[in-house]
């Protein structure tokens, strides 16, 4: 029944634009112009059309085009060069999912709705039965793009010929009674879609200006107040590279071309770091994904050796407001990197060892992270930053 509705949703978007297009045309335009071709009438028509068209064809690409998914068997690559790219963080850094039973890359979440995790996340869409991630997030930018343009068009169309009926006193005639009342259907319509599309949009354009997501930006909300509270310090996203070279990361190099569609280059598992960003840290924080009354040290914690909290020794009340934080607000995201995301044993070629605290506080000394990384390190022989920014 839910994939029916899911369906019903989609069809239901093309039925309402398929309905102002072509009523208008039949209605509207080519009474107007005495139903013969002119050149007056082209001139009406042919930029609405294609923006008609890019609109329909973006919508398409939103709802068929996969948003990302993580490659099977896919590991955290801990000591590869990056070259400024994010995937140089050690194993314990990096999430996992225990439903899909895989490592997370950078900004990839868990979508209950797909069942899946996506790579760059936004949201789940039910109007396009889709995510919106990394593979269709420009599709969905253009989407939105040019339903402001068609509805402003076609808005601005109609206000001038309502003004002209009223000029020439005709407006209320009973001869021009069904033109008004498609007029006014239309004119309905188009503000309609402008207050909710256009408020999307306005969302959705500042997030493409900051090259964050709408679960990264809620994320932020919640480390500005976990830094407000005195219990992280300050953190500055490490993915703002700059309003332009944001747009381009997005809609493509060219700006001739980012409104026409395109396919997204990059595999959506490395990101480009801004220039204050260190390679060795994550977003978001560690403590981001800690109740907030064990975000820092506390004897009455049990710490994995990813520095995430055991699941299994988690009050299912601070379970289920740390997982509702985001959830709520994001609605389709049940993030496994939170507190029931970290695995009991982790896989095969990644650090062992791990810390433990009892609830009475009498296991041993607990490490703190600098001592696991020298630890570590001095077991396989490496430098541990050898892959910081000189």
């Amino acid at each position: 029944m839910r994939r029916i509705l899911q369906r019903l949703a989609v069809m239901g978007v093309l039925c309402f634009i398929s309905f102002l297009v072509y009523s208008a045309h039949l209605y509207l335009f080519w009474p107007w112009y005495g139903r013969e071709l002119s050149i007056e009438l082209l001139v009406l028509l042919v930029p609405l059309n294609v923006s008609v068209t890019l609109l329909f064809y973006n919508y398409f690409l939103c709802v068929a085009t996969e948003p990302g998914t993580v490659p099977q068997g896919w590991k955290p690559d801990s000591y590869s060069q990056s070259d400024g790219y994010e995937g140089t963080t050690l194993a314990w850094t990096h999430r996992y999912c225990q439903v899909c039973h895989c490592y997370k890359p950078p900004r990839a979440h868990h979508c209950r709705h797909c069942n899946r995790c996506v790579l760059r996340m936004d949201h789940h869409c039910p109007w396009i039965n889709n995510c919106v991630g990394y593979f269709n997030y420009g599709h969905f930018i253009r989407f939105l793009f040019w339903v402001d343009v068609t509805c402003s068009y076609h808005l601005a169309v109609i206000s001038k010929r309502s003004l002209e009926l009223a000029m020439q006193g005709v407006l209320w005639n009973e001869s021009s009674q069904d033109e008004l009342i498609v007029l006014v259907l239309h004119f309905l319509a188009c503000v309609l879609v402008l207050s909710i599309v256009g408020g999307i949009s306005f969302y959705q354009f500042l997030n493409l200006f900051g090259n964050v997501t709408a679960i990264e930006r809620w994320e932020k909300v919640n480390v500005a107040i976990m830094v407000r509270q005195g219990l992280i310090q300050e953190v500055k996203f490490p993915y703002n590279l700059g309003k332009l070279r944001n747009i381009k990361a997005i809609l493509g190099q060219s700006f001739l071309l980012c409104c026409l569609p395109q396919p997204m280059s990059g595999n959506g598992l490395q990101f480009e770091l801004a220039a204050h960003a260190d390679e060795r840290e994550v977003w978001p924080p560690r403590e981001h994904d800690l109740p907030r009354s064990v975000s820092g040290p506390s004897p009455s914690s049990s710490i994995h050796g990813d520095e995430r909290l055991d699941p299994s020794l988690v009050p299912p009340g601070i379970r289920r407001r740390q997982t509702g934080d985001l959830g709520a607000q994001n609605e389709g995201v049940d993030d496994c990197s939170d507190i029931e995301s970290v695995p009991s044993e982790p896989p095969s070629g990644y650090p062992s060892s791990r810390v433990r605290r009892s609830l009475e506080n009498d296991e041993v000394r607990p490490q703190t992270r600098e001592e696991m990384l020298r630890q570590y390190m001095a077991e396989i022989g490496n430098d541990p930053y050898r892959n910081a920014r000189s």
